[in-house]
């Protein structure tokens, strides 16, 4: 198992952040419904992973954070502090983060006008 991957995936569903799993290198979801699977389930993030996941890239961390905020910002949360928190524990630099979080932002208000 990617121990960075896999850190982030519980990281997030610890702080109560739905994820789900995305093809490597790529942002298309693995999942039949995509972001609607989303889940802070660990046994389901444990079984996608075994499923899917174990060959993904380190460079997914960036892909699972995305999606992650996209689902947060989408569900009406507006205070992202704790999958910030949780996507620094995984290792990833803060101004990834913040350019992560930025672009799921944008992402979701363009979809919205």
């Amino acid at each position: 198992m990617n121990d960075s991957l896999a850190s982030t995936a519980t990281a997030l569903a610890s702080a109560d952040v739905p994820v789900f799993p995305c093809q490597p290198n790529g942002k298309v979801p693995l999942t039949p419904h995509g972001f609607h699977d989303a889940t802070a389930d660990l046994s389901q993030i444990r079984a996608w992973w075994e499923r899917w996941l174990q060959s993904q890239p380190e460079g997914a961390r960036n892909g699972s954070l995305f999606w992650a905020a996209c689902r947060a910002i989408e569900g009406g949360h507006t205070d992202l502090d704790d999958l910030i928190e949780a996507a620094e524990i995984t290792g990833l630099p803060l101004d990834e983060i913040n350019r992560t979080v930025e672009s799921a932002l944008t992402r979701i208000q363009g979809a919205r006008s």
